[in-house]
């Protein structure tokens, strides 16, 4: 029960993180390229801490 808890925690944090880099990728931060920048990425590594950023602030996380 308790691996099947953390695998389903698991894919919840993915989902979150690859649809938060989506929507910068595609509304916020579009760009010509196909790639995203590495701070993008960094300011997804912790899901617990995605609500407490100003995502309307400067890319300066």
């Amino acid at each position: 029960m308790r691996k099947t808890l953390l695998k389903i925690k698991e894919s919840s944090d993915l989902f979150v993180k690859t649809f938060i880099l989506y929507v910068m990728g595609v509304l916020l931060v579009p760009t010509r390229r196909d790639d995203i920048s590495l701070s993008l990425v960094y300011a997804v590594t912790d899901v617990a801490d995605i609500p407490k950023k100003n995502w309307a602030a400067s890319m300066n996380w």
